[in-house]
């Protein structure tokens, strides 16, 4: 859960693109779907494995494999909807969630942003407009990577544009809070 500051709002939230979840779920299923059949074509063809002891250890490794595979998904599914970055019109805010157990949350202020860049390399990133996108920041000893995140060209814009909006706001309030007021004498 985000705290968020009292006039702090979400500018926009980000995922991983859906192709990454998708490459991942199909080589899941790939691999468990290679060690049923395996499991069926060594019981069903090769007559020693079709015997009583070795035919019920193929059939608990084929399970075992399912459950594997279907763990792994889980597991992928999780890490890619709980991966997130959050613009807000103050900060953003990294959340990197590692395994099922352990979630990092980095968060900076929009004016420690030195600068943002990104980078679409391959055929399917380029045909399906994602990439990483990097900003780098003052203060802190690594910079902040947005992996294989949707249209960072945009991301970027708004991030910028968010930088600029929040300098304006700065400076205006330093403006207003650095005019004092002088008392005068009626003469």
């Amino acid at each position: 859960m985000i705290r968020l500051n009292p006039n702090e709002t979400i500018l926009a939230v980000y995922h991983r693109h859906w192709f990454i979840l998708f490459l991942n779920l199909f080589l899941i299923g790939f691999v468990g779907i290679v060690a049923i059949v395996a499991v069926f074509l060594l019981r069903n063809y090769v007559p020693v494995f079709a015997t009583y002891p070795l035919s019920n250890i193929f059939l608990w490794i084929g399970v075992v494999a399912l459950q594997g595979a279907w763990i792994a998904a889980f597991v992928k599914i999780t890490d890619y909807w709980l991966d997130t970055w959050v613009v807000t019109n103050e900060r953003i805010i990294d959340i990197e969630q590692k395994g099922l157990f352990k979630r990092d949350i980095v968060e900076f202020k929009l004016n420690r942003i030195q600068d943002v860049s990104f980078e679409v390399k391959g055929i399917i990133p380029t045909l399906l407009a994602y990439g990483n996108l990097r900003i780098d920041t003052a203060g802190f000893d690594r910079n902040f990577i947005f992996w294989t995140v949707p249209n960072p060209q945009q991301i970027k814009n708004v991030i910028l544009k968010a930088c600029d909006e929040y300098a304006a706001m700065e400076k205006a309030e330093a403006k207003t809070t650095t005019t004092v007021e002088t008392p005068t004498e009626n003469i």
